[in-house]
């Protein structure tokens, strides 16, 4: 089993660009869903967003003016009032509830290591848009990129758990 997941799971190291944290917006939405938001800015963007659907209420009607703003600006202006915080990996947007406990936090960021990866399908193709998430913590999460790629920084003991529609789930301990 194990050679099967690492024949569909190949490891290895890259880097993200950075610039793409400077796209602009222009949105002026009149009581209006948060998921509206979200559709427009990815339109605007191209950037997809990855959330727990769960913790995001996306049925929220909102009132935003914003214009040639930054995604991460209107974003903060759009969950001003609650408890869902932004971080931008690549070209996704992840959305999450905020950590309550800050000691807590401080710690893990301490033991915590940046994996990459790509995955494959049996035939060694790239899997577009695979979901990837931290076991016992729904909220760390990415995506595949075109290519299959993904980057995601977890605990040293982490176990990742790989999935996509139509597929079996795979947990992968990191090591």
């Amino acid at each position: 089993m194990r050679i099967s997941i690492l024949g569909v799971f190949t490891f290895f190291a890259f880097s993200l660009a950075a610039n793409s944290q400077n796209a602009k917006v222009d949105i002026r939405i009149n009581n209006q869903t948060i998921q509206q938001v979200l559709t427009e800015i990815e339109k605007q963007t191209g950037y997809l967003f990855v959330y727990d659907k769960n913790e995001v209420d996306l049925n929220k009607r909102v009132t935003l003016r914003a214009k040639n703003e930054s995604v991460k600006e209107v974003l903060n202006d759009l969950f001003a009032q609650t408890d869902i915080v932004s971080a931008i990996e690549g070209r996704n947007i992840v959305l999450m509830k905020k950590d309550r406990s800050s000691s807590t936090s401080t710690v893990q960021q301490q033991n915590r290591k940046t994996v990459t990866g790509q995955v494959l399908d049996g035939n060694n193709q790239p899997v577009i848009g695979a979901n990837i998430i931290e076991e016992g913590a729904p909220s760390n999460g990415t995506i595949t990129d075109i290519d299959g790629y993904f980057s995601l920084q977890v605990a040293e003991d982490a176990i990742l758990k790989i999935s996509y529609i139509g597929y079996l789930s795979q947990d992968i301990p990191v090591s």
